[in-house]
């Protein structure tokens, strides 16, 4: 190399990129493969959070040529009914071996076009439950957390029914109990309040392997910055915590992107975690509550 950058931005660099690059070992992104049965997700689901549940839909789109076809999906939840034009398609579920999910399999018949509606639900578990998963002051887990508190259902959890390690994009909205804000990969391109709920909608064109929900009682804050809408997404409000994470993450893009290449979505958020995570999905990192606020 040519030029060096100086001692301080040098060590603030690579301490930076050692914490993204930490929290995206999380990120389910850069695995996985084009191709399978599915071209796309459409979700619409709604959370309970007095329950602890999930209950949607999953309008699949089927690549053409795709008559058979397995999907995957956690033990605590389960496939209610599959249709296709109108009528319900047989399906066999079986528990996977060594595994903590079902495979569902389907006859879809062949076709141009053809979508499935699959019915789904699930219960999670407590937030309680997931902190006694924390060791030394990390959350170590493998399945979703509904709770008061918030909300987190991480994709690897299979938490709606998904083909193994099958890249594709998706759309996904949310009704949540008023006051609470989700947040997901993607744009977010509709948000209203209907009936006492909020209902927002994620919008993934990237092809990813898989989608990520989390929600909260955020208050959250935005600026544009060269196309990319940056976010934070803070338990409390706190505009000089917000700005400083901004105006840090407009100068790593604009260092990454010089160093690496253009940052490759149109947002970025910070988003505080209930639980004591540093996780990095595609378009946002989600940190605990103690973690956002060290002084990086």
């Amino acid at each position: 190399c040519d030029r060096l950058l100086p001692m301080p931005l040098l060590l603030k660099t690579f301490a930076f990129l050692f914490i993204f690059l930490m929290a995206a070992q999380y990120s389910r992104a850069d695995s996985g493969v084009m191709g399978g049965s599915l071209a796309s997700h459409s979700l619409d689901i709604t959370v309970d959070i007095k329950g602890r549940k999930v209950v949607g839909t999953d309008t699949v789109t089927l690549r053409p040529g795709a008559g058979e076809l397995t999907l995957y999906i956690r033990e605590g939840s389960k496939v209610l009914k599959i249709e296709r034009d109108g009528k319900t398609l047989a399906f066999v579920s079986a528990k996977v071996p060594n595994e903590k999910s079902q495979a569902i399999t389907i006859k879809a018949g062949t076709g141009d076009g053809v979508k499935l509606v699959i019915s789904f639900e699930g219960e999670f578990q407590s937030t309680s439950e997931a902190f006694e998963k924390v060791k030394r002051g990390v959350a170590y887990l493998d399945d979703g957390v509904i709770g008061e508190e918030g909300v987190f259902l991480p994709s690897s959890s299979l938490w709606y029914p998904q083909e193994d390690d099958v890249l594709s994009p998706f759309t996904m909205r949310v009704s949540l109990p008023g006051g609470l804000r989700s947040v997901s990969e993607g744009e977010l391109i509709k948000a209203s309040e209907e009936n006492g709920r909020t209902v927002e909608t994620w919008r993934s064109t990237d092809s990813l392997n898989g989608a990520d929900l989390v929600a909260g009682r955020y208050a959250v804050a935005e600026e544009r910055y060269n196309g990319v809408a940056i976010y934070t997404f803070f338990f409390k409000d706190d505009p000089s915590l917000s700005k400083t994470y901004i105006d840090k993450a407009k100068e790593y893009l604009d260092l990454y992107g010089t160093l690496i290449a253009p940052y490759p979505y149109r947002k970025f958020a910070v988003v505080e975690s209930f639980l004591p995570t540093g996780y990095g999905m595609p378009s946002f990192t989600l940190l605990g509550s103690s973690v956002i606020r060290l002084p990086f």
